[in-house]
């Protein structure tokens, strides 16, 4: 629902941008619209988000370069020149009511999801705010802290312990993974492509079999065969 159509712009941006530090802004308006403020290396001109933004919303003002484009309900209304924006997008919008069942955006909910994002691109810097609230969403090692605190709540103490982590990319394919050792029970967060695998997968498998593997073979290796073989 509305919220997908709000994360999902986030992804794009984040996907579509090829600089190393990316930025984007978001501010909750009094008139329930939401303002972005992103780099222009975020856009990519009627992409997917943009088209389903403009579509199911009642207000759409996409300024860029030299022009603002404005929106009702989905039909084009007007245009504008304004002050040149070479290097920046604005993006006013507000889901159209008839269209989603919801009251008010909610504030914590978008919050939630943008931290999770975060965690998962070191490179990006969020700054969400709203009348009550302004936060800065940034994480240097964001793997590692999403790893610290689900270990708090799964093993308590558990999280005292320095992960391990392990960065690899090849054909194009960038794996990130961070564990550590767990004292109460095994816990477990997967993701792919900003989506979170709940039941797992045969990502999450191999590594485990990579993992147990490995370590077998260690210890028969390195361990006094009188004593201990696995």
């Amino acid at each position: 629902g509305v919220y997908n159509m709000i994360f999902e712009l986030v992804e794009e941006i984040i996907c579509n941008s090829n600089k190393a530090d990316i930025f984007i802004e978001i501010n909750f308006t009094d008139n329930d619209e939401l303002l972005f403020m992103y780099d222009s290396h975020g856009y990519v001109e009627d992409s997917f988000s943009i088209k389903v933004i403009r579509a199911l919303s009642e207000v759409f003002e996409l300024s860029y370069k030299t022009t603002k484009h404005i929106y009702r309900k989905g039909v084009f209304a007007s245009e504008k020149i304004i002050d040149s924006r070479e290097d920046s997008i604005n993006l006013l919008f507000k889901p159209d009511k008839d269209l989603f069942l919801y009251e008010n955006i909610d504030y914590i909910a978008i919050f939630n999801r943008l931290r999770e994002l975060a965690q998962l691109h070191e490179n990006v810097r969020i700054l969400l705010k709203n009348k009550e609230n302004t936060n800065t969403i940034k994480y240097h090692h964001g793997l590692d802290a999403m790893l610290s605190e689900n270990m708090y709540m799964c093993s308590p103490g558990s999280s005292q312990h320095v992960p391990l982590n392990i960065n690899v990319t090849e054909n194009d394919i960038e794996v990130a993974i961070s564990m550590m050792y767990g004292f109460a029970s095994d816990a477990k967060l997967s993701y792919v492509n900003n989506i979170k695998t709940n039941d797992g997968g045969t990502h999450v498998q191999g590594l485990y079999e990579g993992i147990y593997d490995a370590f077998t073979d260690y210890i028969n290796n390195h361990a006094d065969k009188n004593t201990i073989i696995m």
